[in-house]
């Protein structure tokens, strides 16, 4: 091979093998999708938690209220939830969503929520860097008196 041209071929393909930087992320969105129960809100609200743990160990949760100030959310709405994350978050320090209703007692006298989808990404100035759920199903989870959690992992996405 030409001696000029090895040198160039070989540079070029130790900058190929560097790995890429992590992306670097300003928030996590959140999309609800509400199916054909709605949430009553007052005393029944629910609650999502976006989890990170960091490389250098640190972990951290955010808790937002997905209905604020009680209010109630209609059937078939999509409620949007914006997750600020610490300068230095990175999208694959993402690992956990937590969603989880307060206040349930289901049955007929009670409040239960049907939810249908929800979507997770990972924000940078603006854009979606990441997604990291994007599920739907009739419904994905229904919240009654016997059950208020759900959760994803999110890092095997």
């Amino acid at each position: 091979m030409n001696r000029i041209l090895f040198p160039l071929l070989a540079s070029a393909l130790a900058v190929a093998a560097v790995p890429a930087t992590a992306q670097e992320i300003d928030g996590v969105s959140v999309e609800i999708r509400t199916g054909g129960d709605d949430l009553r809100g007052n005393d029944d609200n629910a609650f999502a938690s976006i989890w990170s743990y960091r490389a250098d160990g640190r972990q951290r949760g955010i808790r937002r209220q997905v209905n604020p100030r009680d209010r109630r959310i209609k059937d078939h709405t999509t409620t949007h939830l914006y997750f600020d994350t610490p300068d230095g978050t990175e999208a694959d320090d993402i690992t956990l969503f937590i969603l989880n209703v307060e206040g349930f007692s289901g049955g007929f006298d009670g409040d239960n929520w049907n939810v249908d989808a929800i979507r997770i990404t990972g924000i940078k100035d603006g854009i979606t860097v990441k997604e990291y759920m994007n599920e739907f199903a009739n419904p994905l989870i229904r919240f009654t008196g016997d059950v208020h959690t759900f959760s994803r992992d999110l890092r095997v996405r």
